[in-house]
C-alpha cells in the first residue's frame, strides 16, 4: 500500500475504536498509556491512523511516519471532534462474547494457518442444538450404514464391530424438521469465518449429511493433506489473505470428550511438503502426530480439506452426532453438477464426436457420482484415452469418500 493511497485525516473525523493485543514499540508511534488492552495515542499533525476495514477486537494502526505491509483493507469514519488524539477503552469493557462469536479473530485465523482447523465454542444456543436433535430423530429410520470395515481400509487400528451410519437430504427434510438445518448453512457464526477462509463468494459444494455411531463404531482411514497436491481442495496464502479452496464446517450435535474418538488430524499437514506415512494414515504407528479434538455439543469445527484427517473409532456410551457441510470457494468444484457429461452440458450432437473429443466436455467435478471420467494422452502425432476412471458419489451416502 503506497502512501498516496492512504485516507488523509482532518478536524471532523472521528477515529474508530480498536483494540491491538501486539503492540510494538516503533519509530514514528508515541504511545503514553498501556491500560491492559487499549492504548492511548497522541497524535500531531500530519499523521494518519489507520484500521482494518472488518471492526474486529484486534486491529492493526499506523501513522503516516511508519509503513507496516499489512492486508489493506482499511477504514475512517467521518464524525465530529477534533482530531487531538485516540483512545481506545480497556478490553475488559468491550462486549468480547458478542464480537468473538461473530467475527473471526486475528487468534483464530493464526490458529487456522497454523494447525488446519479451528473450533468455535458453544456457536449453537440450547434450542438450537434441540432442535437439531428432534429432526434426526423424527427420521432415525432413514438411516443408512457403512458396512463394517468400509472405512478403515484394512486398518486394524480403525477397525472396531460396525459401520457407521450418515443421515442424507437434510435441507430437503419436510418442514419444520429441515429449517435448522438451513439456518446452519448460513449461520452467522460461519458466514464472516468462511469469508476470511474461502473467499467472499464461497459456495456449499456438497452436503450437509449426519455422521452418527454408536460405541464400537469403526474409524476412518486417515486421508488428505498438503503433498501430494490436490487441486480441488489446496491452501494458500498470499498478500495476508488465506485462500482455502475447501472447507469443512461440523457442527457437533452431542460431547466428543477427550478419547471418545471422532474426528481426528494432523494439525498443519495442509502445508506438509511429504505424503504422510502408510502408518500414520492407519493409525498403526502415528508417531504421536494424530490429535482429536476435545468437543461440546453446539461446539463447530472448521477444518481445511487438505488437512490429513480421519476418524477414530467411536468409544463414548452416548451416539456420536456431527452434522458436516462442505463448503469451497466459487471457484472450486468437488461435487459435480447435475449437467456433467458431454451429452448433458451440449447436447446430443456430441455422440458423434471422437471419445477423445468428448473427454474435454466433461463438467469440473471430482465425485463423479459413478459416471466415467477420461483421461487422454498423445505421444506427439496422435491422442487417446489412456485412463477412465470413476468418481464417488458423495450425495448418495455410504459410496462417498467423505471425511468425518
Amino acid at each position: 500500500m503506497r502512501d498516496e493511497k492512504l485516507p488523509r485525516f482532518h478536524a471532523g473525523h472521528d477515529l474508530v475504536k480498536f483494540f491491538y493485543g501486539g503492540l510494538r514499540r516503533l519509530p514514528g508511534y508515541r504511545v503514553d498509556a498501556l491500560l491492559g488492552w487499549g492504548v492511548n495515542i497522541t497524535m500531531v499533525k500530519g499523521d494518519q491512523l489507520l484500521v482494518f476495514h472488518h471492526a474486529r477486537e484486534h486491529q492493526a494502526f499506523q501513522t503516516g511516519r511508519t509503513r507496516i505491509w499489512m492486508r489493506a483493507k482499511w477504514r475512517s469514519r467521518r464524525c465530529t471532534g477534533p482530531l487531538s488524539g485516540f483512545f481506545s477503552a480497556p478490553r475488559e469493557e468491550v462486549e468480547r462474547s458478542s464480537m468473538s462469536r461473530f467475527a473471526m479473530t486475528d487468534e483464530e485465523r493464526y490458529h487456522f494457518d497454523l494447525r488446519g482447523f479451528l473450533v468455535v465454542r458453544n456457536a449453537l444456543t440450547p434450542d438450537e442444538i434441540s432442535a437439531c436433535n428432534a429432526s434426526i430423530d423424527q427420521f432415525h429410520d432413514r438411516m443408512i450404514f457403512h458396512e463394517q470395515g468400509s472405512q478403515t481400509r484394512g486398518s486394524g487400528a480403525l477397525s472396531a464391530t460396525a459401520g457407521r451410519g450418515e443421515l442424507w437430504g437434510l435441507l430437503g427434510l419436510p418442514a419444520p424438521y429441515r429449517d435448522p438445518f438451513r439456518r446452519l448453512l448460513v449461520h452467522p457464526v460461519v458466514v464472516p469465518r468462511l469469508n476470511e477462509l474461502c473467499g467472499r463468494r464461497f459456495r456449499l459444494d456438497h452436503g450437509p449429511w449426519l455422521i452418527t455411531g454408536r460405541r464400537g463404531t469403526d474409524g476412518q482411514r486417515l486421508h488428505g493433506g498438503g503433498e501430494p497436491f490436490n487441486p480441488a481442495d489446496w491452501y494458500h496464502q498470499q498478500n495476508g489473505e488465506i485462500i482455502c479452496r475447501a472447507v469443512t464446517v461440523a457442527w457437533q450435535l452431542a460431547d466428543v470428550p477427550a478419547g471418545a474418538g471422532g474426528f481426528c488430524c494432523i494439525p498443519g499437514s495442509h502445508k506438509a511438503n511429504e505424503p504422510a506415512p502408510h502408518g500414520v494414515t492407519s493409525l498403526e504407528d502415528t508417531m504421536n502426530l494424530v490429535v482429536q479434538p476435545e468437543l461440546r455439543a453446539g461446539d463447530v469445527l472448521f477444518f481445511a480439506e487438505n488437512t490429513t484427517h480421519g476418524t477414530l473409532p467411536w468409544r463414548a456410551d452416548h451416539e456420536r452426532r456431527s452434522v458436516l457441510y462442505k463448503y469451497t470457494e466459487r471457484a472450486g468444484a468437488r461435487d459435480v453438477g447435475p449437467h456433467f457429461t458431454p451429452s448433458e452440458r451440449y447436447g446430443e450432437w456430441t455422440d458423434e464426436l471422437a471419445p477423445e473429443q468428448q473427454a474435454l466436455l466433461y463438467g469440473p467435478g471430482l465425485h463423479t457420482a459413478g459416471k466415467p471420467l477420461p483421461y487422454i494422452d498423445s505421444d506427439g502425432e496422435r491422442v487417446w484415452i489412456s485412463e477412465v476412471r470413476r468418481g464417488p458419489d458423495v450425495r448418495r451416502g455410504p459410496k462417498g469418500a467423505a471425511a468425518g
